[in-house]
């Protein structure tokens, strides 16, 4: 059973925003009775990992939370939440498994396949369940620092790999199918639950939702970064990415038959 604890990480020195601070509000409005534990560079002084310590030295505050998330859950068991998820109602259905974890509501294209990542924003499991130990296994003796040029992009410098897609390619070794047409409760070994992305990533809320997470992105670095990124901008940007895999498609047939 999963413990009543909420983690959450804040790196910087930098007070919250309004709108974190509001989704903090919601988890304290919502689940009053579970102890919420802050992830801050004091807590983590002790943790001995080269990607993490190399992550914050470079103020990569997402990607050093990344393996806190999995540490924080591992070690303590509970549920993690970014700083930019609020909550519709209590998750109190969820402590009954063993682990929970759901789909995000876009999808990305993968060797011409279109897949569902995971919610790296919004998950949880007892104390020591194998699905985050093998997730927390990518990051040992890895290192985030994989180059030193100066004259490189910072992409071909740091190993920026998304969580969300790391948790989905470790979840597939427990047999989560990330297709398009799958968007549906996955009840999978050692009690593993992939909730469909309406319960934590709904575009928009709905009854079945549990939260929204509101995308606030302010760690993020490409073109498309933006203060705010609203359900319709990734529905537009979900468009897209069928139409791109439907092209991709059609060219890859079209190549073979040639």
């Amino acid at each position: 059973m999963i413990p009543k604890i909420i983690h959450y990480t804040w790196f910087s020195n930098e007070p919250l925003s309004a709108d974190i601070q509001a989704c903090i509000d919601s988890w304290q409005r919502h689940m009053p009775d579970y102890t919420i534990m802050k992830w801050d560079l004091e807590s983590i002084a002790d943790i001995d990992n080269i990607f993490m310590r190399e992550a914050i030295a470079k103020r990569k505050w997402a990607f050093a939370a990344d393996f806190v998330r999995l540490h924080a859950i591992y070690h303590y068991g509970g549920i993690y939440l970014d700083t930019d998820m609020k909550m519709l109602r209590p998750l109190d259905p969820m402590l009954r498994h063993r682990a929970f974890i759901g789909r995000e509501h876009s999808f990305h294209l993968i060797e011409h396949r279109t897949e569902h990542f995971l919610t790296s924003h919004c998950f949880g499991a007892e104390p020591r369940h194998p699905y985050i130990k093998r997730c927390l296994d990518y990051y040992e003796g890895r290192r985030f620092v994989t180059g030193t040029c100066p004259d490189l992009p910072v992409s071909l410098t740091l190993d920026m790999t998304l969580m969300p897609y790391i948790q989905s390619e470790i979840a597939k070794q427990w047999g989560y199918s990330p297709s398009t047409l799958r968007d549906e409760l996955q009840e999978l070994p050692d009690g593993l639950t992939v909730y469909p992305s309406e319960c934590f990533d709904p575009q928009p809320p709905g009854q079945g939702s549990y939260g929204q997470h509101l995308a606030l992105g302010s760690w993020r670095e490409s073109r498309i970064a933006r203060p705010k990124v609203d359900w319709r901008y990734k529905i537009e940007w979900h468009i897209v990415a069928m139409l791109r895999a439907i092209l991709s498609t059609i060219g890859y047939d079209l190549i073979k038959k040639n």
